[in-house]
């Protein structure tokens, strides 16, 4: 007798399972997983990156410091269509979207904030920081060039931890 209810229940249950994979077969759902499938974001990032740099212009700046924080900015517009578009590996899509739209502004504001004096002592380091970001984007770009997925993933985590993102 427990035999036989055990073998009905065991039968329910694969009869559930079939249906239910019968009914994901004929009807499946597409869902997106944010991780996987990020929204492409150049528009808005392009138009933080627009104001960003209108704001910089704003102030009265060294020329040599604009330009090492423009030279950015044109790494990323040219790189945001490029990595949103291709999506070569979700994590070097997040981590060149997280840069455009928090890490450059975050770094970008506080050093626009700083005092005239302050500005002065620490605009070597903040050339610095653009440089070695603008080097990174740069790699970025000759990594998609080669289509190297182990290369994007690498680079990506790298870049994440560096840069605290």
């Amino acid at each position: 007798m427990k035999l036989l209810i055990f073998l009905a229940v065991i039968g329910a249950i694969a009869f559930v399972v079939y249906k239910l994979s019968v009914k994901k077969k004929a009807n499946p759902v597409q869902e997106k997983d944010p991780v996987n499938e990020p929204e492409d974001k150049t528009v808005e990032n392009i138009s933080i990156l627009q104001d960003l740099n209108l704001h910089v212009r704003k102030h009265s700046l060294p020329e040599c410091v604009i330009q090492s924080f423009e030279s950015v900015v044109d790494s990323l517009r040219s790189l945001l269509p490029r990595v949103n578009s291709e999506r070569p590996s979700m994590d070097i899509v997040w981590v060149v979207n997280r840069i455009a739209n928090k890490h450059l502004p975050e770094i970008t504001m506080r050093f626009v904030s700083l005092s005239c004096d302050a500005q002065n002592s620490s605009a070597n380091q903040f050339m610095s920081s653009m440089n070695e970001l603008d080097k990174e984007l740069g790699d970025i770009n000759d990594i998609l060039d080669s289509q190297d997925q182990q290369l994007f993933t690498n680079k990506a985590e790298f870049i994440r931890r560096r840069y605290a993102l």
